[in-house]
């Protein structure tokens, strides 16, 4: 069977990108503030990292757009339109100044004063740094006891996270093929280990290698443990599966701590999990068109025995990841 592709957006500048956002300019425009709900419809179909929802985010806000909780819109008041240049009152206009007809008769061909719809008018972008003090000036800084608050809430949702993300075979599996990966140089050691380590190269690498060997010993033990508990053992055999199943994955995911990754190798796995989710929904599918099918059901099984939980249990692993990432990206968005 093969893979279900999901595209994965991280750059802000894509095409794809870029058309979704200028709708959400247009939208903002129109209702004076986006929601969340607005910004998850309006992003571009397949999974979107965590960085590029932070760079539409603030780029919205340095175009002064308000981003707000669906549960607030009753109480957000339209924000003034942007697009119109004032002009200065009439009163100031008439003082000192010619009309059209007394320039035009000067004979100096110089032109009448501009009139609104010639005044320049300045895309929000052509001045990042005017704008970006500007917004800054508008938003009252936070005091310590929010920024503690806010942090706790990131380290929360992250931690979380991480707890979801170590609960299922497929990211344990994945991190043994991203070391594997990084020893034979197919992933770049800058976006996978943590900056500290990039003093000593040689030494990592060399402790990475005993780390791996011991980390593909641990998951193989964890994959046999889970087929026992899959086979639905009873009584007191079950407890002690399941106690020794937990034992040997929190080991296994120790082993994989001293492999040093960045905590954004999390952005992986979240995707990981999305693209197996829809390999599962995929297995599903064919098992309800052919419930006689041995081999669709021995193929969902197999997903069951690698992802080290059943199938409604996925879903709910998935839609745990989501929210935390959800949860973390909002906290950041505060700071």
């Amino acid at each position: 069977m093969s893979p279900v592709v999901v595209v994965v957006h991280d750059d802000i500048n894509a095409a794809d990108v870029q058309a979704k956002f200028r709708e959400l300019v247009k939208l903002a425009r129109e209702q004076g503030y986006l929601t969340f709900d607005d910004l998850n419809n309006s992003l571009p179909d397949g999974h979107v990292t965590a960085d590029l929802l932070d760079d539409v985010i603030s780029r919205l806000r340095l175009m002064e757009f308000r981003i707000v909780d669906e549960s607030q819109v009753d109480t957000v008041k339209p924000a003034p339109s942007s697009d119109v240049v004032e002009e200065d009152d009439d009163d100031d206009d008439d003082e000192g100044e010619p009309d059209e007809d007394d320039s035009n008769s000067t004979g100096t061909g110089t032109s009448s004063p501009r009139s609104k719809d010639t005044l320049p008018r300045f895309d929000v972008l052509d001045d990042p740094v005017r704008m970006y003090l500007r917004q800054m000036g508008q938003v009252p800084l936070l005091n310590r006891e929010q920024e503690i608050a806010i942090s706790k809430r990131i380290e929360n949702a992250e931690t979380r996270l991480q707890e979801s993300l170590r609960s299922t075979g497929f990211v344990a599996g994945n991190y043994i093929q991203l070391a594997e990966s990084l020893i034979a140089g197919a992933e770049r050691f800058d976006r996978l280990v943590q900056d500290q380590k990039s003093e000593d190269r040689e030494g990592y690498f060399r402790k990475l290698a005993v780390a791996l060997d011991q980390a593909r010993t641990a998951l193989s033990q964890c994959h046999a443990t889970y087929a026992s508990l899959h086979s639905n053992p009873k009584g007191k055999d079950r407890v002690k599966l399941t106690e020794r199943f937990a034992a040997e994955r929190s080991n296994l995911f120790k082993i994989c701590n001293r492999f040093f990754f960045k905590q954004k190798v999390n952005e992986d796995f979240v995707n990981l999990l999305q693209t197996q989710l829809s390999a599962l929904e995929q297995l599903q599918n064919e098992r309800l068109a052919f419930p006689k099918n041995q081999v669709a059901a021995e193929a969902l099984r197999q997903f069951e025995l690698t992802a080290w939980h059943l199938a409604d249990d996925f879903y709910g692993l998935v839609a745990e990841a989501r929210k935390h990432v959800a949860d973390s990206t909002r906290a950041k968005t505060e700071m």
